[in-house]
């Protein structure tokens, strides 16, 4: 391709070229890569929907501002709510289109995360990856998914070891970004004051909720639970 190639396309076109390639580096959920915004559905009912059109409408303002505005003067975000709820699904949405529009964008599991640093401990400095390489590249993309952000506890773990770990990673990562001015989207299965007392009164608690996004999915069903789906006549 002529080192000139961007100045003959548009930057819609150069982002289309480029996004195959973002997605692929991304990380994401296969089963929410093709998922965007059109296919949050509304219609469980009363009960739960004007929950879901207000979390719908947050996560899509949210990357609208980031579209029109840029990083630097990004929030973070944070879904919250059970499990099942729809949080991956918006938080893909958000990304995914932040893609489309030239952002470079990555998912995290959070709990997988930390057990991939864990298990780099020892291996050497010869090893492709270590700690600093993976907190690097989280602490520097465009737009950062921390998906199931919290405690070991809520995955099985209880070592005390290893949430000390979390949680230490958990701050390093909110610190390099604040830092970096970049933005963070959580999701997360614990209220705002159960995540704060799992984080500790740090600055980085601090830094990760000031200014952020909120969208509150709590007491919503599982969505994926078909038994859900068929009480309300599906």
């Amino acid at each position: 391709m002529s080192p000139d190639w961007q100045s003959t396309m548009t930057r819609a076109e150069a982002n289309n070229l480029l996004l195959p390639g973002r997605i692929a580096r991304a990380n994401l959920v296969p089963r929410h890569k093709e998922l965007g915004f059109a296919a949050w559905r509304t219609d469980y009912g009363d009960e739960y929907d004007d929950a879901r059109i207000a979390a719908f409408k947050a996560a899509r303002a949210y990357a609208t501002d980031i579209i029109a505005t840029g990083l630097k003067k990004a929030r973070n975000m944070i879904l919250m709510g059970n499990t099942g709820c729809g949080k991956t699904h918006l938080a893909h949405a958000i990304i995914v289109n932040l893609a489309m529009m030239g952002f470079e964008i990555r998912r995290e599991n959070y709990w997988t995360m930390t057990r991939n640093i864990r298990s780099t401990y020892g291996r050497g400095s010869q090893d492709d990856e270590t700690e600093s390489t993976i907190l690097d590249l989280a602490g520097s993309i465009d737009v950062l998914l921390l998906d199931d952000l919290g405690p070991g506890a809520l995955h099985g773990s209880r070592d005390k070891g290893a949430t000390d770990h979390e949680r230490r990673i958990a701050r390093d990562i909110i610190n390099m970004r604040d830092e970096a001015a970049l933005p963070t989207i959580a999701t997360i299965n614990l209220k705002r004051g159960e995540l704060e007392t799992w984080f500790g009164e740090t600055v980085a608690v601090s830094r990760f909720f000031h200014g952020a996004v909120e969208a509150d999915l709590f007491g919503m069903p599982d969505m994926r639970d078909a038994e859900n789906l068929k009480s309300k006549g599906e």
